[in-house]
């Protein structure tokens, strides 16, 4: 009879055994999604901040494309003016001052 506690004995130590490996697994697998958790926060809050930033480049891009299109605008009415007066003073060059073209 004897030998039946001590087998008794054996098994409880490797379930004891089995029960702080496992024990120590499932502490690690909270740290780990515990870590997961806060480096899933960091990247949604870093993608957010990403975000913003592309919307004010946007918004920033939109304005100098509206101010392009305006200086355009002015461009083309500038050379209406000053074609123009490049044609008169042309004209005045080749032809003379106060002489109509032939």
């Amino acid at each position: 009879m004897s030998a039946r506690p001590v087998q008794m004995s054996d098994i409880e130590l490797r379930g004891n055994a089995i029960t702080d490996a496992t024990l120590e697994v499932t502490r690690d697998m909270k740290r780990l999604a515990a870590e997961t958790r806060e480096i899933g926060a960091a990247t949604a809050e870093n993608l957010h901040h990403q975000g913003e930033q592309l919307d004010n480049i946007e918004n920033n891009l939109d304005a100098i494309n509206a101010d392009l299109h305006k200086a355009e605008k002015h461009i083309t009415n500038m050379e209406k003016c000053c074609g123009i007066l490049f044609v008169s003073v042309c004209w005045s060059v080749r032809y003379g001052r106060n002489e109509e073209p032939q």
